[in-house]
């Protein structure tokens, strides 16, 4: 603490210089702290569905390949969820569906749970425009 009053002591600032000074230096981690929260919530899903096109034989590399997604995954989930507290629907709904999708073709890959989907809502589309 004596440190921290003789540094600005010796600079000869104001009491309400101080205070400027820490709240300018604390907003500007907020801001970063925010960055990586929506750099988490936008790029955990894609990056771990870039890290199921990755196929190995060997079983020590798979083992690695599935800890770093689930870690990318439960950190783009949980960040998700926290973010729809704060009513950012849109982009909380991205960071999820990114993560179901990257678990899916992980667990799941035979299974198409996206071209199902989507053809059944183009199909659907078809069937009433082809009986009017």
């Amino acid at each position: 603490m004596e440190t921290l009053e003789l540094r600005f002591l010796k600079l000869r600032m104001k009491p309400a210089e101080i205070i400027c000074a820490f709240t300018l230096e604390g907003m500007e981690s907020l801001a970063f702290l925010i960055v990586i929260i929506l750099m988490v919530i936008v790029l955990g899903g894609p990056v771990a569905i870039l890290l199921t096109l990755i196929k190995t034989k060997n079983i020590y590399l798979t083992l690695l390949r599935r800890l770093i997604q689930a870690v990318v995954i439960i950190l783009s989930v949980g960040a998700s969820v926290s973010l729809l507290s704060t009513n950012v629907y849109p982009l909380a709904i991205f960071g999820l569906a990114m993560a179901y999708i990257a678990l899916a073709r992980e667990y799941f890959p035979r299974r198409r749970f996206i071209s199902t989907f989507i053809k059944r809502i183009i199909g659907r589309g078809l069937s009433k425009d082809s009986s009017a």
